[in-house]
């Protein structure tokens, strides 16, 4: 039985060969890579044995497929995760036979959260190169849906999470050779420009507007994995964790006041060999000035909740972490001592415990659970498939990836609602950079950040970059556009993001906005409303009317003091309801995205009429209705008109 995986690198006579023989003479000009290039193939356990091997050439790499005779009807290699869309909806790859009447082939494509099985037309491959033409969009596929009849077009095709090459060989044994597998789509040269760092300095300007803070990651650019930083405003990028030969440093996670980064030190040969995903190993954790100064050994040793995240900041003077065994605790740095959270008990992997204490996290698979801190016990909400969860610093939110390369997910802790924050192939991310994966927020809840890369999945070697992202704390969703801030091709993953807030804070509204601005003591202020007013006066408090829509930088100036605000408006629209949430047995709250009036609003629910009760909460955000008996809130139709206060239906 073959099952290894491995790279040969061709020289001497068997590269002149390939050089001449394996070239399809159809595909001269700029050469291309796809799939092929990738080394996250693996042969599937349910088919016939086979092997897969890589030759490599200073201009290309071919792919081959060695597959087994067996009891199987076919041996199968996966490739994890699936492809990028061309634009022409067609899949393409050369595929070379060594004989006439081989075994023939197919392809199959798991798509969406349910990885449902898409197979393909099969291919009778000729002696030589063969050209293979897949358009997605025309009944070329067969599904459990369509009964395995070829009806059916390929499904969700920007969210494919795995791809199988088919060789239908039964007891033959043999090879093939594939180059080009489904190849990425064109970049187009407005696309090329945005992997030039200058294309980005204005949303970096933008984004720095928000406050002063800085983007701490893990990158091997250096060789090693370390730990390095960039400011918001794009300043140069700088390793802030020293050499430490024979190790690899992991995760950063910046403290709530932006001063220090605790990071893991992890041997190489462990991370390297895909243990890390073991949370039994045991790592040091470690500690550095954000400006990279004072780089010490905090914990000897420590354990993550599988993957890298392995530690929480409760506050300035105060971490969530694991010890050795597996036991959760909070440690005060100011005098060492250790407070027992939550011991290990059932699953091998441990926990982390939110900074409010309420909720408990573990990393695979992802668990998110209710904590009480009197029995040390943990009761689950919600475990769904994916990886890399955790939750927000207010403790109302779980995230985590849902898939490979998206959707990225959220939770609301508190009733176990979903929603999706970024979608798989997100249309907002430059489209050769879209696979994402390394998910954070930041304290705040002001920045997202992540990484992106063009369709490739493996960790440590795949080419990854950093992205920040605007983000509505309030709503819960990425409220700007992606901006890159890393481009050196390595693979920078893991990324924590850091704000100091604005003095005069955020407020976000829609035209016509009264934004009421507070000052931090009383005296005579001048400020400048960013809209092109200004005002003098004297107290604590102010308040403004912002006509039209924009972003508003707030000043406020005293004895030669500057303090600094940002208010967004937004275009003026109906009210939206930004969720509901099941709040008894017949009852529900539904959240507008602003203040509401319900006082001669009309409200009907399906095949019941109009519910039982409405009743208006303070701020005007959120109504409660009661449904009459019987009535069950988990399947509803609900119509209701309301107004803003505005006035707008």
């Amino acid at each position: 039985m073959r099952v290894s995986f491995s790279s040969v690198y061709t020289v001497g006579l068997l590269a002149s060969w390939l050089v001449a023989v394996w070239i399809p003479q159809t595909s001269a000009g700029e050469r291309k890579t796809g799939l092929e290039n990738s080394p996250n193939w693996a042969v599937e356990t349910w088919g016939n044995s086979g092997e897969i091997r890589q030759l490599k050439d200073d201009e290309r790499t071919t792919l081959v497929l060695y597959f087994d005779g067996g009891d199987k009807e076919k041996t199968a290699f996966v490739h994890r995760p699936g492809f990028a869309v061309p634009k022409d909806g067609i899949l393409r790859a050369w595929v070379f036979a060594e004989e006439d009447n081989g075994p023939k082939i197919s392809f199959a494509a798991g798509t969406g959260l349910e990885h449902t099985w898409h197979e393909s037309k099969l291919f009778e491959l000729k002696k030589g190169w063969n050209k293979i033409e897949i358009p997605l969009a025309a009944p070329n596929w067969k599904t459990k849906a369509s009964n395995w009849q070829f009806t059916e077009a390929l499904a969700a095709p920007n969210d494919v999470r795995y791809v199988d090459v088919l060789v239908h060989n039964g007891k033959r044994d043999g090879k093939i050779m594939i180059e080009r597998l489904f190849e990425p789509p064109e970049v187009s040269a407005d696309e090329k420009k945005l992997d030039d760092p200058e294309a980005w300095r204005a949303e970096w300007k933008r984004i720095s507007r928000l406050g002063d803070g800085f983007i701490a990651w893990e990158s091997n650019r250096s060789g090693a994995f370390r730990v390095w930083s960039r400011g918001h405003d794009g300043s140069p990028e700088r390793m802030l964790s020293k050499d430490e030969p024979g190790r690899d440093h992991h995760s950063p996670t910046i403290s709530p006041d932006g001063t220090r980064i605790l990071y893991l030190s992890v041997d190489q040969d462990r991370i390297r060999e895909g243990s890390y995903r073991n949370p039994r190993h045991v790592w040091s954790m470690r500690m550095v000035r954000a400006d990279g100064s004072d780089d010490q050994e905090l914990i000897a040793n420590v354990r993550s909740y599988w993957g890298e995240r392995f530690a929480v900041w409760q506050d300035e003077q105060t971490i969530i972490y694991i010890d050795p065994d597996g036991v959760t605790k909070k440690r005060n740095l100011k005098t060492g001592k250790d407070e027992i959270l939550l011991s290990p008990f059932g699953a091998s992997n441990p926990w982390l415990v939110d900074p409010k204490e309420q909720f408990a996290i573990r990393g695979y698979p992802p668990q998110f659970s209710r904590y009480d801190a009197a029995s040390r016990r943990v009761t689950t909400i919600f475990a769904p498939e994916g990886c890399m969860p955790f939750f927000s610093y207010d403790g109302k939110w779980g995230v985590w990836m849902n898939g490979s390369g998206g959707p990225v997910s959220a939770l609301h802790l508190s009733d176990a609602q979903q929603r999706n924050l970024i979608q798989r192939s997100d249309p907002r991310f430059p489209r050769s950079r879209n696979f994402v994966y390394f998910p954070n927020l930041s304290r705040c809840g002001r920045l997202f950040v992540c990484c992106a890369s063009p369709n490739q999945f493996e960790h440590f070697t795949s080419d990854f970059d950093v992205f920040v992202m605007e983000f509505d704390a309030e709503k819960f969703a990425i409220a700007g556009k992606p901006v890159r801030y890393t481009f050196d091709g390595k693979s920078d993953i893991y990324p924590d993001v850091y704000l100091k807030p604005h003095p005069l804070g955020y407020q976000r509204g829609e035209a016509p906005f009264n934004a009421a601005v507070k000052l931090p003591e009383d005296g005579a202020w001048q400020i400048d409303f960013g809209d092109g007013q200004q005002a003098q006066f004297t107290g604590n408090e102010v308040q403004h009317l912002y006509e039209r829509a924009g972003e508003f930088s707030l000043r406020a100036m005293r004895d030669g003091k500057e303090l600094r605000g940002i208010v967004t408006v937004e275009p003026a629209s109906p009210p939206r309801v930004s969720e509901y949430l099941i709040t008894g047995e017949t009852q529900m709250r539904v959240d507008f995205d602003e203040a509401v009036d319900v006082s001669q609003a009309t409200f009907k629910l399906k095949a019941q009429g109009a519910p039982a009760e409405v009743q208006l909460q303070p701020g005007g955000r959120s109504w409660c209705c009661a449904g009459r008996r019987g009535w069950k809130p988990t399947s509803f139709a609900l119509r209701a008109c309301v107004t803003s206060s505005a006035c707008r239906r």
